[in-house]
């Protein structure tokens, strides 16, 4: 018995063929179109993203140095740094008032600080040992936090309290 044999790819099934350069070259267009479309919503996200993060992070300090205040009943002096050169915005926390920082956080390096609508760092926040924060006025303290053109932002009010814009 003799057993057939294929002179040629054509003559095979299509489910054994393989993909024709044509094929390839139409897939990898489509792939390209799509990530053209993609690549400026990602940095956009990616700002936005970097600026979420930063509130967050600012917030969540905040609230823990609060507490650590109404715990010890003691003074804690929150301190800000603007960015120079191609250091980020930090804050830093005086937990034991010896006047020296106990715990630094660092912004993103592309990360801008607004305070109230303009450009900079606010002054220096002291938090009592009752948890207020004596020298925000009563429409509280607005920090905006800018990345890549997006914005996310932070209210600390007077009673310590900290919301997110």
């Amino acid at each position: 018995m003799a057993v057939p044999t294929r002179t040629s790819t054509f003559d095979a099934p299509l489910s054994e063929r393989g993909m024709s350069l044509i094929e390839l070259m139409v897939s990898l267009g489509v792939v390209a179109i799509l990530a053209a479309i993609a690549l400026p919503n990602l940095a956009q996200f990616n700002g936005q993203l970097k600026a979420t993060s930063d509130s967050r992070l600012f917030a969540t300090h905040f609230a823990a140095w609060r507490s650590e205040a109404v715990r010890r009943r003691e003074p804690i002096l929150v301190t800000f740094t603007d960015a120079s050169g191609s250091d980020p915005v930090r804050f830093e926390a005086d937990l034991d008032g010896d006047n020296v920082s106990d715990e630094v956080i660092e912004l993103s390096r592309t990360t801008e600080l607004f305070t109230n609508g303009s450009a900079g760092v606010p002054a220096d926040i002291l938090i009592n040992g009752l948890g207020i924060a004596p020298d925000i006025n009563s429409a509280g303290l607005e920090l905006s936090f800018r990345n890549g053109g997006e914005e996310s932002g932070v209210t600390v009010y007077r009673t310590g309290i900290v919301t997110f814009n």
